[in-house]
This record gives C-alpha cells, structure tokens and sequence, in this order.
C-alpha cells in the first residue's frame, strides 16, 4: 500500500540529500578552503588509477570526493586533476576524460591488504 511506500522513499530521498549535501561541502573544502586542508578519506581505504607507471594513488582531497561518491552509492563522479577534468565510473571501475575519451582502470582498496 502507498502509506507502506512513503516512509522507504522519504528515507531514501533524506539519504541521497544528504549525500549530496556531503558532496558539495567536498567540493566547496577543495576548492580552497583553509579548512579543508589535509581532509582525507576514511583511513582503511585508498583509491588508485592504473597509469603508465602502474597503480597511483589519488590525492587525499580527491580522494575523500571519491569515496564520498561510492558510500552514497553513486554510479559516476566529477573531479578535477590538476586542470584536467575526469568522470568515474564506480560500477565499471573506469576513469574517463571527456576531452579525449581515454578511460583509465580505477580501484579501491583496503590499506590492510596494502601491507
């Protein structure tokens, strides 16, 4: 019945609000705020982009927006790296530049599986 409905939707729209109320705040923190310096993304989980070089890690500030993205359960997410800009796929674990179509392997991994 509908009134069994209202409560799941409302509790899932109050979750994605807030998600993206926390995503923004991130993008506010990495666009210069002084008090975002040295945010970091939960301290078990670093995520990483395969590049020519082998597996590089994504800065802290990038990150904590990554991380943020794949808690809230989203599929892709917008970030920016040094003047590039790059859309991550979640579910296909891919970075992509929009630009010039080149798609990158992402992963994340546990630092305890790191050691």
């Amino acid at each position: 019945s509908l009134s069994r409905l209202v409560p799941v939707v409302m509790e899932q729209f109050t979750r994605c609000y807030e998600c993206a109320a926390g995503t923004w705040k991130l993008l506010w923190l990495l666009q210069g705020s002084s008090q975002t310096r040295g945010a970091k993304p939960q301290d078990d989980v670093i995520w990483q982009v395969l590049t020519n070089k082998g597996w590089q890690k994504y800065s802290d500030g990038v990150a904590a927006l990554v991380e943020e993205a794949y808690e809230c359960e989203q599929d892709l997410c917008q970030i920016v790296i040094d003047g590039w800009s790059y859309t991550l796929d979640l579910k296909r674990s891919l970075q992509r530049n929009p630009t010039t179509g080149k798609e990158r392997a992402i992963r994340r991994v546990l630092r305890a599986s790191q050691k």
